[in-house]
């Protein structure tokens, strides 16, 4: 929220002298959201089978229209903000080592150590869905550039864009669109 309101004002680009910069080291901004996305992306890849519901709804609830706003989104903000002050090199590397997937595509024989009989399918598949989910991440961190001060839009475009989502899943009724909405969004718009 900070780096939202900075970038609205303009306050980071007149006056950067006057940001503690120093305190606030890219890595250690990203490391708690990317902890948090790293076990989404594992229970996605079934790692987390044995934990029961819980963790399961807590990650529904992480990802759900009305909590999203204030859980999901800020995270991959803060990612993004971060991702903004590094090397990408670098950052890409972290992410790697936090996916721990490092040492599997910085191998050389990656094919063929997947490829053998032996290889336990539900390994495979995990560590198939790590890729991609980390990579899904990427193209979020990247592309997804809809909140007023990070992108060129302002809260009516980021309104149009969820209702756009939403209505390119099922054709729905204004109150049934007005509920699906984030909390912060559900006030009147405009019928410009």
């Amino acid at each position: 929220t900070l780096f939202r309101s900075l970038s609205k004002s303009e306050v980071a680009y007149k006056f950067p002298e006057q940001l503690p910069l120093s305190e606030l080291s890219p890595p250690m901004l990203i490391e708690h959201p990317l902890r948090c996305l790293v076990l989404c992306a594992q229970v996605h890849a079934g790692m987390w089978k044995r934990n029961g519901f819980s963790l399961v709804n807590q990650i529904y609830y992480y990802h759900n229209v009305k909590c999203r706003q204030e859980m999901f989104d800020k995270d991959i903000l803060m990612l993004q903000a971060g991702a903004s002050m590094m090397d990408p090199n670098h950052f890409i590397m972290i992410m790697l080592s936090r996916f721990e997937l490092y040492e599997i595509l910085s191998t050389p024989d990656y094919g063929k150590r997947f490829s053998t009989e032996s290889t336990n399918k539900d390994v495979l598949q995990q560590t198939t869905t790590l890729i991609e989910e980390m990579l899904h991440l990427i193209i979020m961190i990247v592309g997804e550039r809809y909140s007023p001060g990070v992108g060129h839009v302002n809260a009516k475009d980021e309104i149009r864009r969820e209702i756009i989502h939403l209505l390119s899943i099922k054709p729905m009724a204004h109150s049934e669109l007005v509920k699906a909405l984030p909390e912060d969004e559900n006030k009147e718009i405009d019928r410009k």
